[in-house]
């Protein structure tokens, strides 16, 4: 493990030069460290995809509360409880992989606070449109390690897989779109090195999506496990502060 990391590129706040960070990500990396705890997260929006509802039935209760769709659904219930100048943590699959820029730009549009967002599984199509109209995003198969003046990126080895650790007041927290921990194969691949790091990272607790309301401990290997997709938050985005 020692290897990649003696390989990876150093990003500095005083802006040790590379090739990799520009300005904006270097300042969206260390907003999100100093934000985190006010933050609101939620994930798995899946907007402008219907067929959600098959896979996840949950998602048919729009009916029973008069909302016009599940997109209507989960937009009310954001701008709920997120202000207009609120910081939001997207942890990935925010839309449909073929919703067309114009459709994005609309729907965030609609939807308060200024958003920062770990690329899912879901949003590679769309990872050049949110670069443009979201706050920050955190992309292209980069996983982030906080290293308390600095930050060192790493390759995840898959374009669908990223990841930032942050060291918060003792606390050290995985914020990604994939579990760290899965006993689903084709996933376990995929996250292999986000579970290298981690192991390496000493991690307490996992933020993280793509489960949707699969069960799943609340513990594993010692690390709190945290599922913060909107079938398990009841679509309702909640203050990292109180799920940390």
């Amino acid at each position: 493990m020692v290897g990649f990391f003696e390989r990876a590129v150093i990003l500095t706040w005083e802006g040790i030069s590379n090739m990799v960070f520009d300005k904006k990500e270097k300042e969206c990396l260390f907003r999100l460290k100093e934000n985190l705890k006010s933050m609101h997260v939620i994930s798995d929006n899946h907007f402008f995809h219907e067929r959600m509802i098959d896979r996840e039935p949950i998602r048919r209760v729009y009916r029973d509360l008069a909302f016009e769709s599940q997109d209507e659904m989960m937009l009310h219930f954001w701008n709920a409880v997120i202000g207009e100048d609120d910081l939001v943590l997207h942890l990935g699959d925010f839309a449909w992989r073929d919703s067309s820029e114009a459709k994005i730009e609309e729907l965030l549009n609609r939807l308060n606070g200024k958003i920062f967002m770990i690329v899912g599984n879901h949003d590679r199509e769309l990872y050049e449109v949110y670069k443009k109209h979201i706050e920050c995003v955190f992309g292209g198969g980069v996983i982030y390690i906080d290293e308390g003046d600095r930050f060192r990126e790493i390759d995840s080895g898959f374009k669908r897989v990223n990841g930032v650790f942050l060291s918060i007041y003792g606390v050290r927290i995985l914020l990604s779109h994939y579990p760290v921990f899965t006993n689903r194969s084709a996933d376990e691949a995929r996250t292999k090195r986000l579970k290298e790091i981690a192991l390496n990272y000493g991690i307490s607790v996992n933020i993280f999506g793509h489960i949707h309301s699969l069960k799943f401990p609340e513990f594993m290997h010692g690390v709190k496990m945290v599922n913060m997709s909107v079938e398990n938050t009841r679509f309702v985005p909640f203050k990292a502060e109180d799920i940390l």
